[in-house]
């Protein structure tokens, strides 16, 4: 995930999509797979294309929090488009994250105004931290507002902004009246 993370940081992924949205049908690509399993899910997520083959695979357990572990795990493995020879063996939770955000991050390039600068996030997961940073890499974030059922995460979020230089609090629902952006 670190190196991940290192090696593509969100305003490059942002780009990424940008470009790979403009230039690739996404409805020619194969459907998902849900399969059931004794203790939870297994969710099957295959692509390809022009720059390779790939699956991302996903396990959601309800009694993994329970255990102290994640409730969702994932992996992407992608293989040469050519050969398919496995080239890479990515962690999918922070592949997710990464690419999640980095849509929205997209779509914000699009829609908001070039100087939206307060931003509402709903939530305090990994999602709200990686929208964050999305947000910050595509517009002038300023202020910072979290609305969240789980005060220490969601105060922890706050001191994230504050890290990065924005005047961040937390807040009621209610904000969404003065921001420009929501996630």
């Amino acid at each position: 995930a670190e190196e991940l993370r290192a090696r593509l940081p969100m305003a490059a992924a942002v780009d990424a999509l940008g470009e790979a949205f403009g230039t690739q049908d996404p409805s020619s690509g194969p459907l998902r797979t849900h399969v059931e399993t004794p203790h939870g899910s297994l969710l099957l997520m295959p692509a390809f294309g022009e720059a390779g083959v790939g699956v991302k695979l996903v396990s959601l357990t309800p009694a993994n929090p329970g255990r102290g572990i994640p409730f969702i795990n994932a992996s992407y493995v992608l293989f040469d488009a050519e050969t398919q020879a496995p080239e890479v063996v990515l962690d999918g939770s922070a592949l997710t994250a990464l690419r999640t955000a980095a849509v929205s991050g997209l779509a914000t390039r699009f829609v908001a105004r070039e100087d939206a600068a307060r931003l509402v996030i709903f939530g305090a997961g990994v999602q709200a931290r990686s929208h964050l940073e999305a947000m910050c890499a595509v517009r002038p974030v300023t202020e910072l507002l979290v609305v969240s059922r789980s005060r220490g995460p969601a105060e922890a979020l706050v001191e994230e902004g504050l890290r990065r230089g924005l005047a961040a609090r937390l807040g009621e629902p209610r904000a969404v009246g003065d921001a420009d952006l929501i996630c």
